[in-house]
């Protein structure tokens, strides 16, 4: 009686055995997508509705808890052949508080076709592409956030440089107002 039930295990481990072997040394197809590196440029900011281009300018910015400003990243991939799963991304300026997560957003062209998707984590904007991308003539577009100012930065400092793209050729300096106080003084 023993040997019957001994011999369905050693059958059992064995094929148990050889499917480890088999499914190991199959290729996985997956395909994990290039770095694109950083494709993005600030098109334009807006705070206080206040919009600042790329032309080096000064804006002279009353901060206070909650200031934010809207961002608008332009991003381009022309030129590098994007494909569907490969990334992007770019480090926020720490002017703004960190974000620790943006969930996913779509990546949309003309407001409607999406070719990817983007979210924020640990302070860097992340783009992911699927084969929306690898669609028509498609290799440029912008997405807008808004972000709040980090205020013990201005504490710190109260002139800080934000720059439009990697190079740091044009950027916009926000220097920090002090809030008017009234001291009682006439």
């Amino acid at each position: 009686m023993k040997k019957l039930f001994k011999k369905p295990i050693a059958i059992l481990v064995t094929i148990i055995l050889m499917l480890q072997v088999v499914f190991v040394d199959v290729p996985m197809s997956v395909n994990a997508g290039s770095t694109l590196g950083n494709i993005f440029s600030i098109e334009h900011i807006t705070i206080g509705g206040e919009k600042y281009t790329e032309a080096s300018q000064i804006a002279f910015v009353d901060l206070e808890q909650g200031t934010k400003a809207l961002l608008r990243f332009t991003w381009n991939t022309e030129g590098l052949n994007a494909k569907d799963k490969d990334t992007a991304h770019v480090k926020l300026n720490d002017v703004f508080k960190s974000f620790t997560n943006l969930t996913r957003r779509d990546i949309l062209i003309d407001g409607v076709d999406p070719v990817g998707v983007f979210w924020i984590d640990n302070g860097v904007i992340w783009f992911e592409f699927d084969e929306g991308i690898e669609q028509g003539d498609v290799s440029h577009g912008f997405v807008e956030m808004e972000l709040e100012f980090d205020l013990e930065k201005f504490d710190e400092q109260r002139e800080h440089n934000i720059p439009f793209s990697e190079d740091e050729k044009s950027s916009l300096t926000i220097i920090a107002r002090p809030k008017s106080t009234n001291t009682g003084i006439a």
